[in-house]
């Protein structure tokens, strides 16, 4: 299992965790599983307060050693997690006055747990991204959960789905996710399953939940019967708290926030917004470490390559340096009409560049490339059609204000998003557009926050933006 997956719940979030999911009060012969408890960061509490209760509730030493032997269980992978996880729960027992108890924990993974009934699932199920799944996990997650049958889809999305499926008809979930399951392309089948019984979504950015982890997490709680046609969201951060109803949430990405407009021009009709070129291996391609011999030639690494095969490398940090990098760029354009070169005429054309790409031959053959692109080609071909006009250069991760770079029709973009007129508007108006306060306002509600002030946008986000001149 991926050590990106064990990030245990801090103190402070599970109250919230546990607060919000109403495990408050009554919880006496309520059955509840946390099925990723890892050392028990969020079992002790729920152990702590299952005790505290059931004395108010007038209930004996004996009566609540049984019930916390029947009423919860705890599931956990990592034997090691497992045994420190067992010790804290007999020590927060004992603390109490309860001893003797046998714990139900299971040593095992949680995907492999027969369906059982629960009042409540509590967690923070593991993240685990499709890239570093093996090829095995994700064929047997793709054959048994809905929600990972398509594209790129996390770990935890079989954990949400499984968990749904263990819930008692009045059952609820609560799960600290990260915020990208709103927006993802490959969470839409999630998002579907969840939309009518989602109840409250607590977007928690900004408050640094897990110490040196790059993420924004929510709190979702989901109960098994819902009928409100409203769902609650709450961001502490920015003082929201809305019911948004859930027949207008869209599959494609749920957003919230007070960001509205009625503006009827959307972006993507009059410009086109692509990700920057996909070579796989930079290293090979990028150039960033040379010395110009004349004007027909450079030196790179000892080798000489010709500089009619490069062309200016562009993105917003290479945008602020004094000397600009290069690239290779192995094709042609003839007009705007894209041509691939035949590998014994780009040798005869570049006998340079091609014995330097040879010494990255073995690593070019191993990139997860295109099926049609030869190996001294880009990885992806898609960005390439319209990077020969002017364009304007803006990065995938927004932070505080929306910078934008214009390039010429020779530079190519090798990081963030390129955007090219269709010709009804200009690029000085494209940019005139992005640069405006609504479309950062746009950005910081149908964005993925990745941490403090920071969005991460696709080439689709753009271009659904809408605006009015």
């Amino acid at each position: 299992m991926s050590e990106n997956c064990k990030v245990y719940t801090p103190d402070s979030c599970v109250s919230i965790l546990l607060d919000e999911v109403g495990y408050t009060s009554n919880l006496y012969g309520k059955k509840v599983l946390e099925n990723s408890c890892g050392s028990g960061n969020i079992l002790r509490h729920i152990v702590a307060r299952y005790i505290c209760d059931a004395k108010v509730q007038g209930y004996s030493d004996e009566q609540i050693k049984l019930g916390l032997e029947n009423d919860i269980t705890g599931i956990e992978i990592d034997p090691i997690a497992y045994q420190k996880c067992k010790r804290r729960l007999t020590y927060m027992a004992r603390k109490h006055g309860i001893t003797g108890v046998k714990w139900n924990l299971l040593s095992q993974d949680a995907l492999d747990h027969q369906v059982c009934r629960y009042h409540f699932v509590i967690g923070n199920p593991p993240y685990i991204t499709y890239h570093d799944l093996s090829i095995e996990q994700r064929e047997k997650l793709r054959n048994s959960y809905s929600s990972c049958q398509q594209g790129r889809f996390d770990y935890c999305y079989a954990f949400i789905e499984q968990s749904f499926n263990c819930m008692l008809q009045h059952g609820r979930l609560a799960y600290v996710l990260p915020n990208s399951i709103l927006k993802n392309v490959w969470a839409k089948d999630l998002r579907a399953l969840l939309q009518a019984h989602v109840h409250t979504i607590l977007d928690l950015k900004n408050q640094n939940v897990f110490e040196d982890v790059t993420l924004s997490p929510i709190i979702l709680i989901v109960e098994r019967d819902t009928i409100s046609p409203n769902i609650t969201f709450k961001c502490k951060d920015e003082n929201i708290t809305l019911a948004v109803p859930r027949a207008q949430l869209q599959a494609d990405s749920w957003a919230f926030g007070n960001y509205i407009t009625h503006a009827q021009l959307r972006f993507g009709d009059y410009f086109t917004v692509s990700n920057s070129v996909a070579t796989l291996l930079n290293k090979a391609f990028l150039i960033e470490d040379y010395t110009i011999l004349d004007d027909h030639f450079i030196e790179v690494q000892n080798y000489q390559i010709e500089r009619s095969i490069l062309r200016p490398a562009t993105s917003i940090k290479a945008s602020k340096r004094r000397v600009p990098p290069y690239i290779i760029f192995p094709y042609n354009f003839v007009g705007n009409q894209l041509h691939h070169y035949e590998e014994n005429t780009f040798l005869r054309l570049f006998p340079n560049a091609h014995r330097y790409l040879l010494s990255y031959k073995e690593q070019l053959d191993k990139r997860a490339a295109d099926k049609n692109a030869k190996w001294f080609e880009y990885g992806r071909s898609q960005a390439i059609s319209h990077v020969n006009n002017e364009k304007l250069i803006i990065s995938n991760v927004i932070s505080g204000h929306v910078k934008v770079v214009q390039a010429d029709n020779q530079s190519i973009p090798y990081a963030g998003l390129y955007i090219v007129p269709t010709g009804h508007y200009t690029l000085a108006q494209a940019q005139a557009i992005l640069e405006r306060a609504d479309f950062l306002d746009y950005v910081k509600q149908h964005g993925v926050p990745t941490t403090g002030n920071s969005y991460r946008i696709s080439s689709k986000l753009v271009e659904n933006y809408r605006f009015d001149f």
